[in-house]
Protein backbone atom coordinates (compact mmCIF):
# COMPACT_ATOMS: atom_id res chain seq x y z
CA UNK A 1 0.00 0.00 0.00
CA UNK A 2 2.58 2.53 0.75
CA UNK A 3 4.42 2.06 -2.42
CA UNK A 4 1.27 2.38 -4.44
CA UNK A 5 0.98 5.81 -2.47
CA UNK A 6 4.00 6.82 -3.35
CA UNK A 7 3.98 6.05 -7.10
CA UNK A 8 0.52 8.17 -7.31
CA UNK A 9 1.96 11.39 -5.75
CA UNK A 10 4.77 10.84 -8.22
CA UNK A 11 2.46 10.43 -11.01
CA UNK A 12 0.49 13.39 -9.95
CA UNK A 13 3.68 15.87 -9.60
CA UNK A 14 4.27 15.13 -13.47
CA UNK A 15 0.39 15.73 -14.83
CA UNK A 16 0.68 18.50 -16.86
CA UNK A 17 4.37 17.97 -17.68
CA UNK A 18 4.30 15.04 -20.10
CA UNK A 19 4.80 16.10 -23.53
CA UNK A 20 2.22 16.83 -26.44
CA UNK A 21 2.85 17.79 -29.89
CA UNK A 22 3.10 21.98 -30.20
CA UNK A 23 0.00 23.64 -31.31
CA UNK A 24 1.61 26.87 -31.73
CA UNK A 25 4.73 27.99 -34.00
CA UNK A 26 7.38 30.42 -32.65
CA UNK A 27 10.91 30.70 -33.60
CA UNK A 28 12.13 29.77 -37.44
CA UNK A 29 11.95 25.97 -36.83
CA UNK A 30 13.86 22.88 -38.62
CA UNK A 31 11.76 20.19 -40.46
CA UNK A 32 11.45 17.13 -37.59
CA UNK A 33 11.21 16.57 -34.10
CA UNK A 34 13.83 16.91 -31.51
CA UNK A 35 14.75 14.15 -28.98
CA UNK A 36 15.90 15.46 -25.67
CA UNK A 37 18.26 12.57 -23.66
CA UNK A 38 16.85 12.53 -20.00
CA UNK A 39 20.22 10.64 -18.67
CA UNK A 40 17.76 9.35 -15.52
CA UNK A 41 14.87 7.42 -15.02
CA UNK A 42 11.80 8.79 -15.42
CA UNK A 43 9.63 10.35 -12.10
CA UNK A 44 13.05 11.92 -10.95
CA UNK A 45 14.03 15.45 -10.22
CA UNK A 46 15.98 15.44 -13.85
CA UNK A 47 13.37 14.15 -15.34
CA UNK A 48 10.79 16.67 -14.38
CA UNK A 49 12.88 19.56 -14.95
CA UNK A 50 12.98 18.34 -18.55
CA UNK A 51 9.52 17.36 -19.35
CA UNK A 52 8.61 21.09 -18.39
CA UNK A 53 11.19 22.52 -20.28
CA UNK A 54 10.50 20.56 -23.51
CA UNK A 55 6.46 21.71 -23.23
CA UNK A 56 7.10 25.16 -23.75
CA UNK A 57 9.96 24.67 -26.23
CA UNK A 58 7.96 22.73 -28.07
CA UNK A 59 5.22 25.29 -28.27
CA UNK A 60 8.12 28.22 -29.25
CA UNK A 61 9.74 26.16 -32.23
CA UNK A 62 6.68 24.41 -33.63
CA UNK A 63 8.06 21.18 -33.21
CA UNK A 64 7.59 18.02 -30.86
CA UNK A 65 10.24 18.03 -28.60
CA UNK A 66 10.48 14.23 -27.30
CA UNK A 67 12.00 13.12 -24.08
CA UNK A 68 13.91 9.93 -24.09
CA UNK A 69 14.85 8.44 -20.62
CA UNK A 70 18.34 6.59 -20.82
CA UNK A 71 19.30 5.69 -17.22
CA UNK A 72 22.22 3.87 -16.49
CA UNK A 73 26.10 4.96 -14.96
CA UNK A 74 25.86 7.91 -12.59
CA UNK A 75 23.96 9.52 -15.95
CA UNK A 76 26.65 8.64 -18.11
CA UNK A 77 24.59 6.12 -19.88
CA UNK A 78 22.70 8.16 -21.99
CA UNK A 79 25.32 11.43 -22.05
CA UNK A 80 27.48 9.36 -24.10
CA UNK A 81 24.82 8.28 -26.48
CA UNK A 82 24.22 12.22 -26.82
CA UNK A 83 27.81 13.09 -27.27
CA UNK A 84 27.85 10.13 -30.19
CA UNK A 85 24.67 11.42 -31.96
CA UNK A 86 24.84 13.56 -35.04
CA UNK A 87 25.08 17.17 -34.54
CA UNK A 88 22.52 17.98 -36.85
CA UNK A 89 20.24 19.74 -34.10
CA UNK A 90 17.69 16.62 -33.52
CA UNK A 91 19.30 15.39 -30.24
CA UNK A 92 19.68 17.32 -27.14
CA UNK A 93 20.96 16.40 -23.55
CA UNK A 94 19.70 17.33 -20.28
CA UNK A 95 22.91 17.97 -18.17
CA UNK A 96 23.35 18.93 -14.94
CA UNK A 97 25.93 18.97 -12.18
CA UNK A 98 26.20 15.06 -12.41
CA UNK A 99 26.74 14.37 -15.97
CA UNK A 100 28.71 17.35 -16.24
CA UNK A 101 31.08 17.96 -13.00
CA UNK A 102 30.92 14.68 -11.25
CA UNK A 103 30.77 11.73 -13.14
CA UNK A 104 33.81 12.47 -15.39
CA UNK A 105 35.89 13.29 -12.36
CA UNK A 106 34.90 9.77 -10.90
CA UNK A 107 34.66 7.71 -13.61
CA UNK A 108 37.17 8.46 -16.32
CA UNK A 109 36.13 5.65 -18.44
CA UNK A 110 32.83 7.64 -18.96
CA UNK A 111 33.57 7.64 -22.59
CA UNK A 112 33.12 11.51 -22.92
CA UNK A 113 34.50 14.87 -22.63
CA UNK A 114 31.92 17.15 -20.63
CA UNK A 115 33.71 20.59 -21.82
CA UNK A 116 34.58 18.83 -25.53
CA UNK A 117 32.18 16.60 -26.81
CA UNK A 118 29.26 19.53 -25.95
CA UNK A 119 27.89 22.63 -27.13
CA UNK A 120 26.09 24.45 -23.95
CA UNK A 121 22.68 25.72 -25.36
CA UNK A 122 21.07 27.10 -21.68
CA UNK A 123 20.35 26.46 -18.06
CA UNK A 124 16.69 25.59 -17.19
CA UNK A 125 16.93 25.55 -13.49
CA UNK A 126 18.74 24.84 -9.86
CA UNK A 127 17.82 23.30 -6.96
CA UNK A 128 19.23 22.44 -3.77
CA UNK A 129 19.81 18.51 -2.51
CA UNK A 130 18.19 17.57 0.52
CA UNK A 131 18.87 14.85 3.27
CA UNK A 132 16.17 12.27 3.79
CA UNK A 133 15.36 9.35 5.77
CA UNK A 134 13.08 6.62 6.29
CA UNK A 135 10.36 7.12 8.83
CA UNK A 136 11.36 5.36 12.57
CA UNK A 137 14.53 7.05 12.54
CA UNK A 138 15.68 8.35 15.59
CA UNK A 139 16.53 11.75 14.92
CA UNK A 140 14.61 15.22 15.05
CA UNK A 141 18.13 16.82 13.73
CA UNK A 142 20.88 16.74 11.50
CA UNK A 143 23.66 16.36 14.69
CA UNK A 144 21.14 13.28 15.46
CA UNK A 145 21.08 12.40 12.46
CA UNK A 146 24.67 12.32 11.80
CA UNK A 147 25.19 10.81 15.53
CA UNK A 148 22.66 7.88 14.80
CA UNK A 149 24.98 7.39 10.99
CA UNK A 150 27.83 7.43 12.90
CA UNK A 151 26.97 5.03 15.78
CA UNK A 152 25.66 2.58 13.39
CA UNK A 153 29.44 1.82 11.55
CA UNK A 154 28.01 -0.26 8.33
CA UNK A 155 24.68 -0.75 8.95
CA UNK A 156 22.91 1.21 7.14
CA UNK A 157 22.24 2.14 3.70
CA UNK A 158 21.77 4.53 1.76
CA UNK A 159 20.25 4.58 -2.27
CA UNK A 160 21.35 7.04 -5.06
CA UNK A 161 21.06 6.89 -8.83
CA UNK A 162 24.86 5.79 -9.24
CA UNK A 163 28.43 6.55 -9.56
CA UNK A 164 28.92 10.33 -10.00
CA UNK A 165 24.73 11.16 -9.16
CA UNK A 166 24.08 14.12 -7.65
CA UNK A 167 22.37 12.14 -5.10
CA UNK A 168 25.24 10.32 -3.96
CA UNK A 169 27.66 12.15 -4.10
CA UNK A 170 25.80 14.58 -2.09
CA UNK A 171 24.91 11.48 0.83
CA UNK A 172 29.06 10.92 0.64
CA UNK A 173 29.62 14.47 1.39
CA UNK A 174 27.80 13.91 4.23
CA UNK A 175 29.33 10.91 5.59
CA UNK A 176 32.46 11.85 5.50
CA UNK A 177 31.25 13.58 8.51
CA UNK A 178 30.22 10.75 10.17
CA UNK A 179 33.07 8.48 10.22
CA UNK A 180 30.88 5.88 9.54
CA UNK A 181 30.75 3.64 6.26
CA UNK A 182 26.82 3.12 5.02
CA UNK A 183 26.34 0.45 2.74
CA UNK A 184 25.90 2.22 -1.21
CA UNK A 185 22.97 0.81 -3.37
CA UNK A 186 23.09 2.05 -6.52
CA UNK A 187 19.63 2.49 -8.76
CA UNK A 188 18.80 3.51 -12.11
CA UNK A 189 17.74 6.67 -10.77
CA UNK A 190 16.55 8.56 -7.78
CA UNK A 191 12.70 7.86 -7.95
CA UNK A 192 13.28 3.83 -7.50
CA UNK A 193 15.65 4.61 -4.29
CA UNK A 194 12.83 6.90 -3.10
CA UNK A 195 10.48 4.14 -3.38
CA UNK A 196 12.29 2.09 -1.28
CA UNK A 197 13.47 4.69 1.03
CA UNK A 198 9.36 5.08 1.35
CA UNK A 199 9.20 1.82 1.93
CA UNK A 200 12.02 1.52 4.61
CA UNK A 201 13.96 -0.79 2.66
CA UNK A 202 16.81 1.77 2.72
CA UNK A 203 17.52 3.95 5.74
CA UNK A 204 18.59 7.58 3.91
CA UNK A 205 18.98 8.96 1.00
CA UNK A 206 19.75 12.63 -0.60
CA UNK A 207 17.65 14.12 -3.77
CA UNK A 208 16.55 17.33 -5.15
CA UNK A 209 13.65 19.29 -3.28
CA UNK A 210 12.56 18.80 -6.71
CA UNK A 211 11.38 15.43 -6.21
CA UNK A 212 11.73 14.79 -2.41
CA UNK A 213 9.18 17.30 -0.99
CA UNK A 214 6.52 15.07 -1.86
CA UNK A 215 7.43 12.45 -0.25
CA UNK A 216 8.48 14.58 3.08
CA UNK A 217 5.33 16.14 2.77
CA UNK A 218 3.43 13.23 2.59
CA UNK A 219 4.83 11.68 5.43
CA UNK A 220 6.23 8.71 3.65
CA UNK A 221 9.71 9.74 4.23
CA UNK A 222 11.49 11.67 7.21
CA UNK A 223 13.46 15.09 6.08
CA UNK A 224 16.32 15.65 7.93
CA UNK A 225 18.32 18.96 5.97
CA UNK A 226 17.83 21.30 3.34
CA UNK A 227 21.21 20.83 1.92
CA UNK A 228 21.93 24.90 1.69
CA UNK A 229 22.36 28.20 3.38
CA UNK A 230 18.58 28.98 4.26
CA UNK A 231 15.26 27.24 4.18
CA UNK A 232 13.00 26.77 1.13
CA UNK A 233 9.16 27.80 1.19
CA UNK A 234 8.70 24.59 -0.59
CA UNK A 235 9.50 22.97 3.05
CA UNK A 236 9.41 25.85 5.31
CA UNK A 237 9.59 23.44 8.53
CA UNK A 238 12.46 21.68 6.98
CA UNK A 239 15.87 23.82 9.06
CA UNK A 240 18.82 24.35 6.24
CA UNK A 241 22.61 22.44 6.66
CA UNK A 242 23.72 25.78 7.79
CA UNK A 243 21.17 27.01 10.25
CA UNK A 244 21.89 23.57 12.15
CA UNK A 245 25.80 24.56 12.21
CA UNK A 246 26.73 22.39 9.15
CA UNK A 247 27.55 25.00 6.30
CA UNK A 248 30.02 22.95 4.66
CA UNK A 249 26.79 20.69 3.26
CA UNK A 250 25.59 22.86 0.75
CA UNK A 251 24.96 21.38 -2.61
CA UNK A 252 22.53 22.84 -5.26
CA UNK A 253 22.35 21.19 -8.81
CA UNK A 254 22.13 23.35 -11.79
CA UNK A 255 20.44 21.50 -14.91
CA UNK A 256 20.48 22.72 -18.21
CA UNK A 257 21.04 21.79 -22.35
CA UNK A 258 23.33 21.03 -24.54
CA UNK A 259 23.90 20.10 -27.99
CA UNK A 260 26.65 17.22 -29.23
CA UNK A 261 29.62 18.86 -30.37
CA UNK A 262 29.74 20.45 -34.25
CA UNK A 263 25.94 21.37 -34.18
CA UNK A 264 25.79 24.69 -36.34
CA UNK A 265 25.35 27.66 -34.61
CA UNK A 266 22.31 28.68 -35.79
CA UNK A 267 20.77 26.05 -34.51
CA UNK A 268 22.02 26.58 -30.80
CA UNK A 269 20.58 29.86 -31.80
CA UNK A 270 17.16 29.03 -32.29
CA UNK A 271 16.96 26.51 -29.40
CA UNK A 272 18.66 29.23 -27.43
CA UNK A 273 15.96 31.48 -28.16
CA UNK A 274 13.30 29.14 -27.49
CA UNK A 275 14.44 28.09 -23.93
CA UNK A 276 14.70 31.87 -23.19
CA UNK A 277 10.80 32.31 -24.25
CA UNK A 278 9.71 29.39 -22.60
CA UNK A 279 11.76 30.14 -18.73
CA UNK A 280 9.99 34.18 -19.63
CA UNK A 281 6.72 32.36 -18.83
CA UNK A 282 5.52 33.58 -15.30
CA UNK A 283 3.23 30.39 -15.08
CA UNK A 284 6.41 28.09 -15.80
CA UNK A 285 8.40 30.69 -13.13
CA UNK A 286 5.61 29.42 -10.79
CA UNK A 287 5.84 25.90 -11.26
CA UNK A 288 9.40 25.53 -11.21
CA UNK A 289 9.28 27.88 -7.71
CA UNK A 290 6.49 25.38 -6.55
CA UNK A 291 8.99 22.39 -6.89
CA UNK A 292 11.92 24.25 -5.06
CA UNK A 293 13.35 25.21 -8.25
CA UNK A 294 15.10 28.12 -9.27
CA UNK A 295 15.23 29.51 -12.80
CA UNK A 296 18.41 32.19 -13.94
CA UNK A 297 17.49 35.48 -15.36
CA UNK A 298 16.74 34.91 -18.97
CA UNK A 299 19.82 37.96 -19.35
CA UNK A 300 22.42 36.05 -17.92
CA UNK A 301 21.25 32.66 -19.10
CA UNK A 302 23.50 32.53 -22.75
CA UNK A 303 25.05 29.50 -23.97
CA UNK A 304 28.86 31.38 -23.08
CA UNK A 305 27.72 31.52 -19.21
CA UNK A 306 26.26 28.16 -19.19
CA UNK A 307 29.94 27.28 -20.29
CA UNK A 308 31.81 28.97 -18.39
CA UNK A 309 29.30 27.38 -15.26
CA UNK A 310 30.29 23.85 -16.34
CA UNK A 311 33.97 25.03 -16.30
CA UNK A 312 34.02 26.39 -12.84
CA UNK A 313 31.82 23.65 -11.38
CA UNK A 314 34.89 20.59 -12.84
CA UNK A 315 37.20 22.80 -10.69
CA UNK A 316 34.85 23.04 -7.90
CA UNK A 317 34.31 19.57 -7.49
CA UNK A 318 37.69 18.40 -8.35
CA UNK A 319 39.24 18.69 -5.05
CA UNK A 320 36.15 17.57 -3.24
CA UNK A 321 35.64 14.26 -4.90
CA UNK A 322 39.71 13.34 -4.69
CA UNK A 323 38.92 13.81 -0.92
CA UNK A 324 36.16 11.35 -0.76
CA UNK A 325 37.64 8.92 -2.66
CA UNK A 326 40.80 8.21 -0.80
Amino acid sequence: MARHAVTFSRRALLAGAMLAVPAARGARAETGRITLIVPFAAGGPTDIVARLAADGMARHLGRAVIVENVAGAGGATGTLRAARSRPDGTTMVLGQMATHALTPILNPQAGYDPLADFVPIGLIANAPMVIAARKGVPAASLREFRDFVAGSGNRLSFGHAGLGATSQVACELFNQGTGAAPVSIAYRGTAPALNDLAAGQIDFACDQLTSIAPLIRSGHIQGVALMARERSPVLPDLPSAAEQGFPDLSVEVWNGLLFPRGTPDRVVAEVHAALTATLDDPGLVRRFEELGASVPMSAANTPAAFGALIRSENARWRPVLERLTR
